[in-house]
C-alpha cells in the first residue's frame, strides 16, 4: 500500500528545483556550451538521439512523455540549477521524453565524453550527476504508486500539497500558489480528463479547501488538503466520493 503521508513529507516533488547539483554550477557551466531558448521552444524530443545532457542556469522546463494519440503526461517540472537528459547521455540511447521550455532559458549543454574527462581529476562532480539521477528515481518510482494505487482525488490533493510546499505563499486567507497552474496541467500532470480536475476542484471548494483568486489558487485550508493526500478521508467521504485511479 501506498504511503501517502511518506510521499508529501519528503517532498517527492514533479517540481524540481534542488537536485544536490546547484552547488556545483559553476564546473557544469565550464563544462558546457551556453544556448539561449524562448517560450515554447523544445530542448530535445522524444526519441531524438542524445547530444549530451543538460544544466539549466535561468528559467523553466518542463518534462514529459507522449502517447501515439498525442495525449501528454508530465513528469516534471525543471527549475534553476537542475540538470536534465543525463539518463539518455550516459547510456547512449534516444531520449524517452520531451524538454520544453515554459519560460525564456538559459541552458548549458553538456557534453559526455568532457564529464568524463572532468570526474578523473574531480569526483564530486560525478557524485552530483548520481544525485540528480537518485532524485529523478524516486521521482519516478513515486509517481508510479501514485497512478497505480491512489483514486485521482487524493492525486491531485498530493499534487496540490506538493506544490504549496514548493511555492506557497502565505497569505491571510491561506496560502496561494506562487506559479500559474492551469487545469490542462494538472490533469496531464494526474493522467485524468481535464473535466476531472475540474470537478474535483469544485469539490474541494465546496469542502473549504480551496478558493480562487482571479486565476490564482489559494488553499484556505492546508490541513484537511492533506489529510486527502494521506487518505485520511472518512470524515469527508459523504461530500468527495472516491474513485478508482
Amino acid at each position: 500500500m501506498v504511503d501517502a503521508k511518506h510521499n508529501i513529507l519528503t517532498n517527492d516533488s514533479p517540481w524540481v528545483n534542488y537536485d544536490g547539483t546547484a552547488t556545483m554550477s559553476e564546473k557544469f557551466m565550464l563544462l558546457g556550451t551556453p544556448m539561449f531558448f524562448n517560450k515554447g521552444a523544445s530542448v530535445y524530443q522524444q526519441a531524438d538521439y542524445t547530444k549530451g545532457f543538460y544544466y539549466l542556469a535561468k528559467g523553466k522546463v518542463k518534462i514529459s512523455i507522449f502517447g501515439e494519440d498525442g495525449t501528454e503526461k508530465i513528469l516534471a517540472f525543471q527549475e534553476e540549477g537542475t540538470l536534465f537528459g543525463v539518463t539518455s547521455a550516459f547510456d547512449k540511447g534516444p531520449y524517452r521524453e520531451t524538454a520544453q521550455v515554459i519560460s525564456p532559458s538559459k541552458i548549458y549543454v553538456i557534453n559526455v565524453s568532457k564529464i568524463i574527462q572532468a570526474i578523473q581529476t574531480d569526483p564530486t562532480i560525478a557524485l552530483c550527476i548520481i544525485k540528480a539521477c537518485a532524485r529523478r528515481i524516486r521521482l519516478l518510482t513515486s509517481e508510479i504508486e501514485r497512478l497505480s494505487f491512489l483514486s485521482a482525488k487524493t492525486h491531485i490533493a498530493q499534487v496540490l500539497a506538493q506544490v504549496i510546499i514548493s511555492h506557497g505563499r502565505s497569505t491571510d486567507r491561506g496560502k496561494k500558489l506562487e506559479i500559474h497552474l492551469t487545469h490542462q496541467e494538472l490533469a496531464d500532470m494526474v493522467s485524468v480528463e481535464r473535466s476531472t480536475v475540474t470537478r474535483v476542484l469544485n469539490e474541494f471548494r465546496k469542502l473549504g479547501i480551496v478558493e480562487k483568486d482571479k486565476w490564482e489558487l489559494i488553499v484556505v485550508d492546508e490541513q484537511k488538503l492533506k489529510q486527502i493526500a494521506e487518505g485520511k478521508v472518512s470524515e469527508f467521504s459523504g461530500n468527495l466520493p472516491f474513485e478508482a485511479p
